[in-house]
C-alpha cells in the first residue's frame, strides 16, 4: 500500500521530529502532525468531525509528572548524546568525501604524470603523507572561517559539492606537495605534472 503525497509528507515530518535538539518539543509537534493526520484520513474517509473523536489515538499515555520529569532528564541526556552523535557523522561524512575527491585527484595526476601504474606502493606512501602534512577536516574548516562555502565550480550540484570540500580539506596544499614529492622521487617530469594538472 503505497500512502498518498500528504500523509507521505506528514510521515517524512514526524520522521524529522528526533533531529530536534528540545526534549519534549519533538513529542508534542509529534503528536499534533499525528492528530492532523488521523482528522485527515477520517475526513477522506467521510468522518469529518473524527478530530475530537480519534484524540486518543494521538495522546501521551502515562504518568504525566512523572513522564515530564523523566522526559525532561533522560530527554535532554538522549538529545545532546543524538545531537553530538548527528554532528560527528556529518563530520566524518564530509572528512570521508573529501579525501575520496583529493586521493582521486591524486591517483589521475600519478597516472598523467606517468608514475602509475609503475609505481603504486611509492605512490601511495606520498599520497599517504601528503594528506597527513596538509590535510584538515571540510566541515570544521568551514564552520571556522578557514573556507569559503561553494567556492567549486561544476555543472553538477555533486561535483560542486564534492570540489567545495575537497578545497576546504585543504585539497590544493595537499595537491602541490604530492607534486612536488613526485618530482623529488623522480616519479614525474616536472612537465609532466604542469600538462595534467
Amino acid at each position: 500500500m503505497t500512502p498518498t503525497r500528504s500523509v507521505a509528507h506528514t510521515c517524512l515530518l514526524i520522521g524529522l521530529l528526533p533531529l530536534l535538539p528540545v526534549p519534549l518539543i519533538d513529542d508534542l509537534i509529534r503528536r499534533h502532525l499525528s492528530r492532523g493526520l488521523y482528522a485527515q484520513l477520517a475526513a477522506a474517509h467521510g468522518h469529518p468531525s473524527g478530530h475530537e473523536a480519534l484524540a486518543p489515538l494521538s495522546e501521551g499515555r502515562g504518568n504525566l509528572l512523572l513522564g515530564c520529569l523523566i522526559g525532561v532528564t533522560w530527554g535532554l541526556i538522549k538529545k545532546l548524546a543524538k545531537t553530538v552523535l548527528y554532528l560527528l557523522t556529518v563530520k566524518e561524512l564530509g572528512d570521508w568525501a573529501a579525501e575520496a575527491g583529493v586521493r582521486a585527484e591524486l591517483v589521475r595526476r600519478s597516472f598523467a604524470a606517468g608514475a602509475l601504474p609503475a609505481h603504486p606502493a611509492k605512490v601511495r606512501d606520498l599520497m599517504d603523507a601528503a594528506w597527513a602534512a596538509h590535510s584538515r577536516s571540510p566541515l570544521i574548516a568551514l564552520l571556522r572561517g578557514q573556507a569559503k562555502g561553494w567556492q567549486a565550480g561544476g555543472a553538477e550540484p555533486e561535483a560542486r559539492l564534492v570540489g567545495t570540500l575537497m578545497a576546504a580539506a585543504g585539497g590544493p596544499a595537499v595537491i602541490q606537495a604530492f607534486d612536488e614529492a613526485l618530482r623529488r622521487e623522480g616519479l614525474a617530469a616536472p612537465a609532466a605534472l604542469t600538462a595534467g594538472a
